[in-house]
């Protein structure tokens, strides 16, 4: 019950190198490793070197990332996604050292296709990168407010061949399998 864009990369993946346990979860370590490296560029970029070498220290020593890096399974990419939608986004409304229209644009476009991505990958990282999107109306200004709506847009549209597929899976009438629907005590 998760969005197709683990599923449809598992298969592509399989396709190419093959079906061997290795080598179907190698995709998903490299993504936790990212997410690693990742975390440090965020705290080190718009914080200071030490919180990201804290944050990044304690990513590689909690067990739910660690265990998740190491199944392929939609978490990992999921947590990849979500931080490189964080730093376009940061980037987008808080560096200070490229304000160009050029980079305003780059930063909106990296956003929106990072923003689908997530979206593809699960529900859980959808809402975030959906409230993250609509935190971001807060701090448009007049000069940012078209880059930033054009990412959103990216997203939607991108996106958009998997509406029908969401629909379903929010539809279902005996809850997400896993997960059944409450009753009324």
């Amino acid at each position: 019950m998760h969005p197709g864009g683990v599923q449809f990369f598992e298969e592509f993946w399989a396709s190419i190198f093959g079906t061997k346990e290795w080598v179907l979860r190698f995709p998903f370590v490299i993504m936790g490793l990212f997410s690693i490296c990742l975390t440090y560029k965020i705290g080190r970029r718009f914080f200071d070197c030490k919180t990201g070498v804290f944050a990044s220290t304690l990513l590689t020593i909690t067990y739910f990332p660690v265990i998740h890096s190491e199944l392929a399974r939609p978490y990992s990419p999921g947590l990849f996604f979500v931080l490189l939608s964080t730093w376009f986004w940061f980037n987008f409304f808080f560096n200070n050292n490229s304000q160009n229209n050029k980079s305003k644009w780059i930063n909106a476009i990296c956003l929106g296709i990072s923003f689908s991505i997530t979206m593809y990958i699960h529900y859980f990282a959808f809402m975030l990168v959906l409230f993250m999107g609509l935190s971001g109306l807060f701090f448009i200004k007049k000069s940012t407010i078209i880059p930033y709506l054009t990412s959103g847009l990216i997203s939607i549209l991108l996106f958009f061949p998997h509406i029908e597929i969401t629909y379903y899976h929010l539809s279902i009438e005996n809850g997400l399998q896993w997960l059944s629907r409450p009753e009324g005590s």
